[in-house]
């Protein structure tokens, strides 16, 4: 039923019938399901003359009844022979009309022409073995080019069918319920079988499935079976090992029937190359004969070509067996053979017919056309005979010679890419060759063998381990030169026949030319497109080994070594660099050599002229050197102005909450924009060189055709000798033209080349640092879910053994440094150790030193506890979901991360947070509060299951509920910790924990104060907790979203207005934008943009048009030689000239002017979006300007030349609609895809600089926890990802050129056989200008189309620019009765007034503050305080208008603040906010941005807070700023400092004395009563302390006031604050 309809296994059969007919099939043999014969051994053959069909149910008669069946009656008595011989009783059946499960497949198959077919019954026994003999005894007549099929069903049992849907649908395909599991699984165990099994072993593999358990499930009756035994006993010898089944197509019919096509074996090549052999042998013989074709060499020559064929034949079977690939060897010397037989084909049927010629002739003809058959059997995919293993590798693995060079298996992606937006998952993954690991390690390799070199060693590796691909591109790049020089003698041929008179010798010249064009053309495009790839292929191995190879360094150094991201500029500006440079690494020394070639060629055609070219290319390379050196140093100097740039930028929008609120936006926009213009200033002096180096380059190109012309023609009007005339002329223009090409390659390859050795260089040094730390060598600890119960025994003698010993040590940072901890003797044991002590007494130290993260004076190697669950101060939190921050690289046990969540205090919050705990962290857990973060790692700590944690402040952001929990489930007697063993050591001064502590370690100034269990430090040393913080601070950060969280919580409804993130997408990667062009034009300045152009175009028509001014010259010397030279000359001078000049001046024009005032424009409109693109900013900068002249460049010469071929050309004109329809069509094809695989490369490389940053960010948690290798294997897997897009977008690049230069070849072919076949109708000269102007055609199509693309790709930083400046939400002003900016004294006192006050985010419809009333006294000191969550910071916000007010108003210093500007109000405030910003700079810039405050007055701020001498030993007020190992405390000292600075009636501190110790909060309390005392004070607090300081206490609950009064009275009454006062007590 199913063969009468159509369906995939149908398609399947047909696909079958023709790679049948395209090998040749004698016949078909067939062994159906319903055809049996009864006896013990006996089977029966088909052998009616005449046979018919029987009829099909549900099958329409016409779909059989006119086909007509050919028995094959001789290789029917065959069979019977065979079978009888293998003891078989065999019967001739002569009355038997065949069934539907052999006709209806033959119609399939063949459906023009039945093949001769014999059929074969079962026997009625259906035993196993019986029907596995009859294939056996068979299998000869495959050999014999027979096919042997086998008709039944994979599930078949009519009694378990659905019938009903069919009867429903009139459909039998029809399913209404997925087949049963039975089905499913016999189907499957089908498949595993005839996949896995070969030779012998799948004959007893097939066997035995009619002994698995749900065979009479799947088969009711045996009969549907048999076929496939029979089939394994014609598959299954000892010579078929190595072949197995391959599933091709798959039905399912009335629910339950599967019919599964499989084929074993492959159409055998072997077969072809047999009978090339004979022809081979036989055409020797007979050439032997004939004496017109025997020479002496003849004999010879049929010899090697029979031995050549002989061994082709073995090497095309060892290739069948061992490569998944058509083997390149065979193909390429088949396809030479294809070739070269030709020529003698020729001759042959050219040859007077004599005795044995015509044999000869036949025969050579027939191995012409077998040789042919066997390029193309050989050359095809062996994808349906390789096993599934094989199969998932990608297309261009499986591609043969001519699939890879004609990039045939990137057709389906450039389908994909013009009918739809594309995603990674749509790129075929790179084979291993191209992936991380592999060439890594390979890379890795070669490195540590020369380690003990002195020079380049990173360079020498890197040729070493990717050897063979650079070697493999040398062959072809060879034969590119070969065919490029075969041009010129064509141009000389072509002239001089044209110039010639018609004879009976030149009368086949045309069609001979036209062959050669071809020739040549073809080879030109073949071999460029094999030297490209495998150029592609070096870059994007180099590309994967070094990413593995900085990122496996990056794991093994220590965390101060990574601070100033070096990693993450080598992997992203070294390596596109030295991927982008050694594209033209090949054409160092292919240049050399062609110029070789070119000097001689062109030295016989003008003598002693020819040394000018290389005079003038000497004098090149010479200029180009010093520019070169000096372009170094010039683009280091633009790097670094970059940098700093985006230090401070980067540093901006990740603390953009505290800049706004220090008011600080406007002063760093300023900074960021004079760094940004001394940026452009310092990129003057790079542009200015890379402009000398565009013209130096272009010298060679433009003056040395003239020059050499010149100087021929100069000598010989001297020494009187022949003028210059066409065919002379033009060929030597076409060799300059060959020759100033190398040399322009090599001018720009030598900086090119210097360059990436520059980033070699620094990737060398970075990866030739020490490090303590071999990610290849640790594994991760090895986790067992039942490791840990969540409530075992109490762990024996917890404090019995030490975990880490000290023994009279001094830890310093380095070698060099001071020591920071010093006479250390102590052990600690198992159990819960705390470590305390003041503000820098070197708690973290002593954490680290443990860690292994810093040495011994006396013992340079770092210590290191060997695995720990490690939680640094500063909590480290990946860009993912908060589950898989927590469970790390572990697998996931939901009883045990339940427990974790719960232990940790994240119950509740993972219910409140939209998306539960698989909502994104964001970027440093940016969507997550202070303690939500400290929450997270510590659960990533626990849930480890590491046997000891080492936590660094993990409590100092948790409020008192959330500790007590924490407490209670780890820490306390029935606590987890204390129950399983697991031992804690600890920074922390929070006394609730300390309580809980078997032993306490305190430090002071470096050294172990004391030391003892809480109960003795507390009865003995009470003083010493006197200068701790005995209570619990509340959570810092508040439930209330922050500016990124506000992102992630936007409304769906609100989402959905204006986000469609396919179609924002599809529009963008398929069609781009206009009007961005228009933007950035309008940035530059239309005017000045147009003079540039138009110099340009100078260039263009000048440089081309100097052909037809020497076609001109050349014709007058034909008639009067040598006259009025000085005039053709001078033209010619002029002209050539005059395209310096352009070029010059457009360079001059663009790359100074242009780019100047486009760069300045641009970074101001991303500069008040707030956004900080770097590599935006580095594609306007550098990329777009390039790629849009050499696009220009392009397009103009392109247009001149094709103007000028087609006025000589004059049919050829004709021609040019189509030319530029295919054009079109060529460019939109790739463009789509294109731009959509470059968009794709920059989204996909996003994920690998995460994964870089987060990896610097952690790599101490990393090392700690023992994760390197895990974490290396998500790095190779981003970066193969990566990969995918890289070298898609490079192969697609050959793509395109591949496709030019055959339309290229064709025009050049159509113009010769124009001029040719009308030879009467053309000038010789203009034929010559025609195809010297060819020559430069292919590649200017090629350069116009891939710099277009390029532009497009790179415009799209400009778009984004434009996007991010119009759409990005900003400040808006409301009102237009704004003060003055400049007017900093309208806060002339500190009095604060909320008259009901509502107010929220501008994103969020929620209202956060509602209905406040307040009024704040000028001098007043009022405490804001409340529970989490309850509108404490959105307060200060509000007052410094970073909230929407959406009722009411609030009046700073009796002024609506409405009425000032943002940045103004900001200023003028002074502001200590919880999270200290500290920026890239001085110390000076940092406490005094703007440029207020005097040197004494900045001293005196910094001794007030004790910091003086901190910064005097770092170098002073002008030292840049190093905070690396500064406390939290010390750096919001340091905010006091900025704030006693510049003086404000109005201080406000948000959560400023979270992070303190009890020593640091009494500084910077002293320092506020003291330094403050006449100003407004407004702090947001959790510790209540120093509460009497306060005049007033102001509580805050849901956004809403519910009291306000005097600290004194309201403890005095029952009042909300006292209670909230009594819980703090109790802690």
């Amino acid at each position: 039923m199913m063969l009468g309809e159509e369906s995939e296994s149908a398609d399947f059969w047909k696909k079958c019938g023709d790679d049948a007919n395209a090998y040749g099939i004698k016949g078909v043999i067939m062994m159906g399901a319903h055809w049996d014969c009864v006896g013990t051994n006996k089977i029966e053959v088909s052998m009616k003359p005449n046979p018919g069909k029987s009829p099909v149910a549900y099958v329409s008669p016409s779909k059989y009844i006119d086909y007509q069946l050919v028995p094959d009656l001789k290789t029917g008595e065959k069979c019977i022979e065979a079978l009888s011989a293998e003891g078989f009783e065999v019967n001739a059946n002569d009355e038997f009309d065949w069934i539907h499960d052999t006709y209806l497949i033959l119609i399939r198959m063949f459906p023009t022409k039945c093949p001769p077919t014999t059929i074969i019954s079962m026997n009625a026994r259906y035993d196993p073995h019986f029907h596995m003999r009859v294939g056996a005894a068979l299998r000869p007549f495959r050999e014999q080019g027979y096919l042997l099929i086998g008709t039944g069903g994979a599930v078949h049992n009519l009694y378990r069918n659905v019938w009903s849907p069919m009867t429903k649908y009139l459909d039998n395909f029809a399913q209404e319920t997925p087949p049963g599991d039975w089905a499913m699984e016999f189907r499957q165990a089908v498949e595993d079988v005839l996949s896995n099994n070969s030779g012998p072993n799948l004959r007893r593999a097939m066997t035995r499935l009619m002994k698995h358990p749900k065979f009479r499930d799947a088969h009711g009756t045996d009969d549907h079976f048999m076929a496939a035994l029979f089939v394994a006993g014609a598959a299954g010898s000892e010579d078929d090992k190595g072949s197995y089944g391959k599933l091709c197509a798959e039905t399912w019919e009335l629910t339950n029937m599967a019919n599964s096509q499989y084929i074993i074996g492959k159409w055998p090549q072997q077969v072809l190359l047999a009978t090339l052999f004979i022809l081979h042998v036989v055409y020797t013989a007979f050439q032997a004969k004939a004496l017109v074709l025997r020479t002496g060499a003849s004999i010879p020559a049929a010899v090697i070509n029979i031995v050549a064929t002989l061994a082709a034949t073995y090497t095309s079977f060892l290739e069948d067996q061992r490569s998944i690939a058509p083997s390149y060897i065979l193909v390429l010397y088949f396809s030479s053979a294809s070739l070269l037989a030709l020529p003698r084909l020729r001759s042959l049927w050219l040859i007077t017919p004599e005795d044995g010629v015509t044999v000869c002739c036949g025969l050579w003809t027939t191995i012409f056309i077998v040789t042919v058959l066997v390029l193309c059997a050989e050359s095809t995919s062996r994808f349906t005979s390789l096993q599934p293993l094989y199969q998932l590798r990608n297309r261009e693995e499986r591609s043969g010679f001519w699939g890879r060079s004609f990039y045939v298996y990137l057709l389906p992606l450039l389908k994909a890419g013009n009918s739809k937006v594309l995603e990674i998952t749509d790129l075929p993954e790179v084979d291993a060759e191209l992936q991380g690991q592999d060439a890594g390690d390979k890379l890795r390799l070669e490195f540590t063998k020369r380690r003990t070199k002195n020079k380049n060693i990173l360079v020498r590796a890197a040729f070493a381990a990717y050897r063979p691909i650079f070697l493999w591109a040398i062959p072809s790049r060879l034969a590119l030169t070969a065919f490029s020089f075969s041009q010129p003698f064509l141009i000389t041929t072509t002239i001089n026949f044209m110039g010639a008179s018609p004879t009976t010798v030149n009368q086949n010249y045309g069609p001979s030319l036209v062959g050669a064009y071809i020739l040549v053309y073809s080879g030109i495009t073949i071999s460029t497109a094999v030297y490209w790839r495998q150029t592609n292929r070096l870059i994007s191995a180099l590309r994967a080994g070094l990413v593995s190879m900085i990122y496996d360094k990056t794991l093994g150094l220590q965390p101060e070594d990574l601070e100033n991201s070096a990693a993450v500029t080598l992997m992203g500006t070294d390596i596109e660099r030295i991927a982008y440079n050694l594209r033209t690494v090949h054409e160092l020394w292919a240049s050399i050599v062609e110029i070789a070639i070119a000097l001689w060629l062109l030295g016989r055609q003008v003598g002693v002229a020819c040394v000018i070219p290389l005079v003038i290319a000497l004098f090149c390379v010479g200029v180009m050197i010093p520019i070169s050196s000096r372009s170094g140093v010039a683009q280091k100097q633009w790097i670094e102005c970059v940098q700093k740039r985006l230090a401070i930028t980067s540093t901006m929008v990740g603390d953009i909450k505290a800049m706004q609120m220090l008011g600080l936006s406007k002063a760093l926009s300023t900074i960021v924009t004079k760094l940004r213009q001394i940026e452009v200033e310092t990129s003057l002096r790079f542009r200015k060189l890379l402009i000398w180096q565009i013209v130096v380059s272009n010298i060679p190109l433009d003056f040395t055709p003239f020059a050499t012309l010149a100087i021929y023609a100069g000598i010989s009007v001297v020494k009187n000798d022949a003028s210059l005339l066409s065919a002379q002329a033009f060929t030597s223009l076409a060799l300059i033209s060959l020759l100033t090409s190398p040399l322009l390659q090599f001018c720009q390859a030598i900086p090119s080349f210097k360059q990436a050795i520059s980033c070699f260089d620094r990737i060398e040094e970075y990866c030739s640092t020490d490090s303590d730390y071999d990610p290849l060598e640790l594994n991760s600890p090895s986790y067992d879910s039942n490791a840990i119960e969540l409530h075992s025994s109490l762990a024996t003698t917890p404090l019995a053994s030490p975990l880490i010993s000290f023994q009279d040590a001094t830890v310093l940072r380095s070698l060099t440094s001071t020591p920071i901890l010093k006479s250390l003797n102590f052990e600690i044991c198992r159990g819960i150790t705390a470590i305390i002590g003041p503000i820098a007494s070197g708690k973290t130290t002593l954490l680290e030193a443990m860690l292994g993260r810093h040495i011994l004076q006396d013992d340079p190697m770092p210590i290191a506890l060997s695995c720990a669950a490690y939680t640094p101060q500063v909590p480290w939190i990946m860009n993912t979901t908060i589950r898989e921050n927590i469970i790390g690289t572990n697998e996931f046990d939901q009883k045990w991360y339940d427990f974790v969540v719960s232990a940790c205090g994240l119950e509740n919050d993972l219910k409140n947070l939209s998306g539960g705990d698989q909502r994104l962290a964001g970027s440093k857990g940016a969507s997550l509060s202070g303690g939500q973060k400290q929450r997270v790692a510590l659960a990533r700590a626990v849930y480890s299951k590491l046997n000891l944690l080492v936590l660094d402040s993990p409590f100092s952001g948790l409020d008192s509920s959330v500790l007590e929990i924490i407490t209670k489930k780890l820490f306390s007697e029935d606590g987890h910790f204390k129950q399983t063993g697991r031992n804690v050591i600890m920074v922390t001064n929070n006394y609730q924990i300390l309580s809980h502590a078997d032993d306490i370690i305190v430090l002071d100034k470096g050294t172990i104060f004391a030391r003892g269990s809480y109960s003795d430090i507390v009865a003995h040393m009470p003083h010493i907790f006197s200068k701790l913080d005995m209570n619990t601070p509340e959570e810092r950060g508040e439930l209330q979203p922050s500016p990124q969280q506000i992102a992630i919580e936007r409304s769906r409804d609100e989402l959905d207005e204006y986000e469609d993130p396919s179609k924002t997408k599809s529009a963008l990667a398929l069609n781009g934008s206009w009007s961005v062009y228009s933007y950035y034009i309008e940035a530059a300045g239309w005017a000045l943009f147009i003079v540039s152009q138009a110099t340009l175009m100078v260039e263009c028509f000048c440089s081309s048009f100097s052909s037809v001014w020497v076609q001109w010259w050349v014709d007058a010397n034909a008639q009067r030689p040598n006259q009025r030279l000085g005039l053709y000359l001078g033209v010619y001078g002029v002209l050539t000239f005059s395209s310096i000049f352009g070029i010059t001046m457009c360079c001059r024009l663009y790359v100074i002017d242009v780019l100047s005032r486009t760069s300045l424009k641009l970074h101001a409109d991303l500069l008040r979006a707030v956004l900080g693109f770097s590599q935006d900013l580095e594609l306007m900068d550098l990329m777009f300007p390039t790629y849009y002249l050499n696009f220009v460049d392009a397009l103009g010469s392109l247009t001149v030349k094709l103007i000028i071929i087609c006025v000589v050309g004059k049919y050829l004109a004709t021609s040019v609609p189509f030319i530029a329809v295919v054009v079109y069509f060529i460019q939109s094809f790739y463009l789509r895809t294109s731009r959509q695989i470059r968009i794709l490369d920059i989204e996909v490389k996003a994920p690998l600089y995460t994964q870089f940053l987060e990896t610097i960010d952690g790599v101490a948690c990393i090392r700690a926890y023992g994760w390197g290798s895990e974490f290396r294997a998500r790095s190779q897997h981003k970066l193969n990802e990566s990969q995918k897009a890289f070298y898609m977008f490079w192969s697609i690049q050959q793509w395109l050129q591949l496709v030019v230069n055959l339309l290229v070849g064709a025009i050049a072919v159509i113009l010769v056989a124009t001029v040719t076949s009308l030879k009467s109708q053309f000038n010789a000269a203009s034929v010559g200008v025609a195809l010297n102007l060819l020559l430069a055609f292919n590649e200017n199509l090629t350069r116009a189309i891939k710099m277009w693309t390029m532009v497009e790709m790179s415009i799209g930083a400009v778009t984004r620019i434009q996007t991010f400046a119009k759409d990005t939400p900003r400040e808006e002003e409301q009102v237009t009765s704004l003060l003055s900016e400049s007017s900093r004294d309208w806060l002339h006192k500190g009095d604060v007034q909320f008259d009901n006050i509502s107010a929220g985010y501008s994103t969020s419809p929620t209202t956060i503050l509602k209905g406040i009333s307040l009024k704040i006294h000028p001098g007043e000191k009022v405490c804001i305080c409340g529970p989490s969550g309850s509108g404490k910071t959105s307060f200060i916000m509000a007052i410094l208008r970073m909230l929407d007010i959406r009722a009411g108003r609030i009046t700073v210093s009796n002024t609506d603040i409405t009425t000032v500007p943002r940045s103004l109000l900001r200023s003028t405030i002074n502001v200590i906010p919880q999270e200290p910003l500290l920026l890239p700079g001085t110390v000076r810039f940092n406490l005094d941005p703007q440029g207020l405050a005097s040197d004494d007055r900045i001293e005196y701020a910094l001794r007030k807070v004790s910091m003086w001498k901190l910064v005097l030993l770092k170098g002073g007020l002008d030292a840049e700023l190093e905070v690396q190992h500064w406390s939290v405390g010390q750096k919001q000292l340091f905010e006091i400092a900025r704030a006693i600075v510049v003086r404000s009636p109005i201080l406000i501190l948000d959560e400023a004395t979270s992070s303190m110790d009890w020593e640091t909060e009494s500084i910077m309390q002293s320092v506020i009563e003291t330094e403050f005392a006449d100003q407004t004070v407004i702090a947001v607090i959790h510790r209540f302390r120093y509460i009497d300081r306060f005049d007033r206490v102001v509580l805050l609950k849901h956004g809403c006031l519910v009291e306000s009064g005097d600290p004194t009275s309201l403890l005095a009454t029952d009042s909300e604050f006292r209670k909230l006062y009594q819980a703090w007590k109790k802690e």
